[in-house]
């Protein structure tokens, strides 16, 4: 019943980026329940956190703790909010995983060109030029360093972009614009800049007078 959701989802990423680093960097049981618990409401609240749900239970998979305690996290923490949606969907208009009427349907389907220039304007328009060209050199950055076993910050950054798929797609099936959707990928933005300036005072410094003067 919230009419605009994206602070809901920028808190509970948040939090799922947070005890998911926590969990693969001290193994506490605990926080892993925290992340699947992070998991599975942020998927209620958008359907642009399902595949970063996914990747971020692959990721808690990838690195194997108990099999018993990762299927429960997967199915309580995707599976099953996953499935409630559609079921409540389903109730509520008569179409599973209804998301969209096809007469708001605005752009043309199935233009890639189009939708990757919805989805690139979006970006620049959201959080500015400067900033845009710092985080994206952040992220390459980021997706460079989690092929090292220890970058788990790296990897994390690098799965929050997974909003970007979902609205790509949307893009693709005709959606309108939304100005408001680079917002999803704050999150993202964030932990790559934060990996890649950490302990580095003055780079630090200097990504916060770009984010200034956005």
């Amino acid at each position: 019943a919230t009419p605009m959701t994206e602070p809901l989802f920028l808190g509970l990423v948040g939090g799922l980026a947070y005890f998911l680093v926590r969990w693969l960097d001290e193994s506490r049981g605990a926080d892993l329940a925290r992340a699947a618990t992070c998991s599975a409401l942020v998927c209620l609240v958008r359907y642009e956190a399902w595949p970063l749900a996914a990747l971020a239970m692959l990721l808690a998979a990838w690195h194997g703790r108990s099999r018993r305690t990762l299927t429960t996290s997967v199915g309580l923490g995707f599976v099953l909010p996953i499935v409630g949606y559609g079921l409540h969907a389903w109730y509520a208009s008569g179409i599973p995983f209804h998301a969209i009427s096809s007469e708001n349907l605005t752009q043309t389907k199935g233009d890639v060109a189009g939708a990757v220039a919805l989805l690139v304007s979006g970006q620049r328009a959201g959080f500015g030029d400067a900033l845009t060209l710092v985080a994206v050199v952040a992220l390459a950055l980021a997706a460079w360093r989690a092929r090292r076993p220890s970058a788990l910050l790296e990897r994390v950054a690098f799965v929050c972009c997974a909003p970007a798929i979902v609205t790509l797609t949307a893009y693709l099936a005709g959606h309108p614009e939304k100005a408001r959707y680079p917002l999803l990928l704050a999150p993202a933005l964030a932990l790559a800049l934060a990996a890649s300036s950490a302990r580095q005072r003055w780079l630090q410094a200097l990504v916060l007078v770009v984010a200034a003067g956005q």
